[in-house]
This record gives C-alpha cells, structure tokens and sequence, in this order.
C-alpha cells in the first residue's frame, strides 16, 4: 500500500476509508502512509433493507480520526450501496461533518425520538433506547450481508441453510423452473447474520405499538 500511496505526487490523491465504521484502514496504515483521506461510513451492502447500523462507531470514528497523532484525515463521507433504510444511522453520520466533539449516543438518541415524532414519548424513548443497545449495535466486526426475507422471492421454507448437501440438490432441481425468478445458488452463500437479542427487539416493538394512539397522524411514526 505504501508503494503504490507513494508513487502519486503528494497533493494529487485523497483515499476513501470506504468501511472505516468496522475496519478503519488510517488505523493500521500509518494515517494511510501520509496521504490525505476520507473518513467514510459504508453501512449498507446490495441496498439491504435491515435494521443494522454502529451508533457509537459512528459517534466517536470521525473525531478519533481527526484529533488522532499526525492526522490526516480531511473529511467525512458517506458511501452506501443503498439509501432509503436506517435513517437513523444517515442523520448521525451526517451531524458527524459539524461536531467537534464525540456523541454521547445515549443522550442523542432520546433527542432523537423528541425530533422524530415532534413530541416527547417516554415510551418511544425507551424503545428507541433499545434499539440502540441492539439493532444499532453490532459490534462484531461482521460486514452485514443478511439477506432479508421481506425482499426475497417466496419459498417454501425462507431460512434455510444453503451448505446443506440435501438444500444444495433441492436448489439445483428447482433452479431450472426458478432460475428467472431468482438468485441462483451460489449468491445463497452466507449464513445470517445475528447480533442482538430477538426478545428485546420485540419488546421495543411492543412499546411502539403501545404509543400508536398518540401519533395516528405521525408521518414519521407510521
């Protein structure tokens, strides 16, 4: 990486840490070897329509990177493969371009649900306070490839393992009639990807169906 950092005259090339949110690349390549880069949030892989997303790496990544020894860092960006999901996740990585300082999440995400729904909700807060501590943080290191089953293609039985020898030979005799239909075999490759307690989410899901007379005409609520 040096060599080819250092073959471009010094001043004609800033880098994209496309996925510094999970794996900063300035981190371990000596601030990328002197050259100008970007602290950029990845997030979204196929324009995946899950919940997912890493509040305190994107609270805290770009000021880490800015104040860091010998920074070279220039700026923030965004580079997603899809939009349109998780606005949550895009409304902090956007306010990270103008902060200073790092975001107690914690305080911003109560701040959030009053600016979402135009009104404070204490059980909102709390379910969007869940949220945080489950959906919005996957800490693993797993760049988040889940296929969702709400925009596959129906199936008999949607959760299957496709390193199953006896799945591999039901796909191969299905995909003659399905191939148009469908992704083939080989993009089934990957296990999905879990993170967080199933039990909490639902309760979160229950304190916002709980606060559904309050906000019938919210648009952001519904």
């Amino acid at each position: 990486m040096k060599a080819l950092l250092h073959s471009v005259p010094s001043g004609k090339m800033i880098v994209l840490d496309l996925f510094a949110e999970v794996k900063p690349i300035w981190k371990r390549s000596e601030q990328f070897y002197g050259t100008p880069y970007i602290w950029c949030m990845l997030h979204n892989f196929g324009g995946n329509l899950e919940m997912y997303g890493i509040l305190d790496a994107i609270a805290s990544g770009p000021v880490d990177g800015r104040t860091s020894q010998n920074s070279t860092m220039v700026g923030v960006g965004m580079c997603m493969e899809g939009i349109e999901q998780n606005p949550v996740v895009y409304e902090l990585m956007s306010e990270m371009a103008f902060r200073n300082e790092k975001v107690h999440v914690e305080e911003w995400i109560k701040s959030y649900s009053q600016r979402r729904y135009g009104k404070v909700i204490p059980k909102l807060e709390q379910a969007w306070d869940i949220l945080y501590q489950t959906l919005y943080n996957c800490t693993d290191g797993v760049a988040d490839h889940n296929k969702d089953f709400i925009v596959e293609f129906p199936d008999v039985d949607p959760s299957f393992n496709s390193e199953s020898e006896a799945i591999k030979q039901n796909v191969k005799a299905a995909e003659a009639k399905r191939f148009a239909l469908r992704e083939t075999y080989s993009d089934l490759s990957q296990q999905p990807h879990l993170w967080y307690s199933p039990s909490k989410v639902v309760k979160a899901l229950h304190l916002f169906l709980e606060s559904g007379d309050v906000l019938t005409h919210s648009f952001t609520y519904r």
